[in-house]
């Protein structure tokens, strides 16, 4: 599965949750994890959509664990690698790139579209969309060109400066999916669309940043191996994400985006700490992730897709 299913709750609770509300109202871990508020800071659940209004609600009352590619804290899901994503891009092969960290232009770089939550007015109240993760980013983008206008660009139309110099910001969405008409209109009036872009020039830049969508990101496995340093902000666990350290592979940020400004600062004045963060990324991936033993998790992904179904052939049976 690509979403997290297994979440029993913690009280006398047994019927089956109804919505995203209920798992919060019958699980204290949930609540502890997520919805625990620090000062004036936003909480994590008020800044997912997963959290908020998932794309789709899977989640079962469930005493028992369920194999799937993801996990959230609190969930009792167990990983496995996944047969459309982790392993198909383990057996493609080291990601080459050509350009060297003091070459890389000074960019802090997405693009994606509106996944991550149900927008739309369904429901009641309405999905609270703009209070999800990928809106957040746009909106700290569109703060960030209202005191900075001369630092923000469309690589897809108009292509960075050389390196050094102050950084410069593209962050956007290149399409919208997952809202019907009119709240897809009113995205597309509050941000407006900017140029899909390719990996391959996505490389040029230093900065990435990797975002959950409905679910785990997987471009995350492929960005680690670039030479450029990942912020990453999210809270799906996944077969690679488990085996990531805040400031060792990747440059965490809020889940509000509140410090983005301040942690790319940082990585400004000490590029030789985030060059670091770099290199231990690419050798994570080299040690672990990128495995010769590629064929044993082929095999055992593939056996554990076979095992589930003839227990559900034999349970229709």
């Amino acid at each position: 599965m690509d979403e997290p299913i297994s979440l029993p709750s913690t009280d006398a609770f047994t019927s089956p949750y109804s919505n995203v509300n209920d798992t919060f109202k019958h699980n204290s871990c949930l609540r502890e994890q997520f919805d625990t508020k620090v000062g004036n800071e936003t909480t994590t659940r008020m800044a997912h959509g997963f959290l908020l209004a998932p794309a789709s609600f899977i989640t079962q009352n469930l005493y028992v664990p369920v194999l799937g590619m993801t996990k959230v804290e609190c969930f009792r899901d167990i990983m496995v690698p996944g047969r459309s994503s982790h392993v198909p891009i383990t057996k493609r092969g080291r990601v080459v790139d050509p350009i060297a960290w003091e070459d890389k232009k000074n960019v802090l770089f997405w693009r994606g579209s509106t996944t991550g939550g149900k927008y739309g007015t369904w429901g009641n109240p309405p999905a609270p969309w703009y209070g999800f993760h990928r809106i957040r980013l746009v909106e700290w983008a569109k703060q960030f060109s209202l005191k900075y206008p001369d630092r923000v660009l469309d690589v897809g139309t108009h292509d960075s400066s050389s390196p050094g110099g102050k950084y410069q910001v593209d962050i956007g969405f290149s399409g919208t999916t997952q809202c019907d008409p009119d709240e897809c209109e009113k995205i597309k009036q509050l941000y407006p669309m900017k140029a899909m872009v390719k990996f391959e020039q996505t490389k040029q830049y230093k900065y990435l940043i990797v975002v959950d969508g409905n679910a785990w990101p997987n471009r995350l496995q492929t960005y680690l191996e670039t030479n450029s340093v990942i912020l990453f902000n999210g809270i799906f666990i996944d077969w690679v994400i488990w085996q990531l350290k805040p400031w060792v592979h990747y440059v965490p940020v809020k889940p509000d985006f509140s410090d983005l400004e301040e942690v790319m600062d940082w990585l400004q004045k000490h590029d030789d700490e985030a060059k670091k963060i770099n290199e231990n990324a690419k050798a994570s991936c080299d040690n672990k992730l990128r495995c010769s033993r590629c064929s044993v998790i082929r095999v055992t992904s593939c056996g554990i897709c076979q095992f589930i179904h003839r227990v559900i052939k034999a349970v229709k049976q």
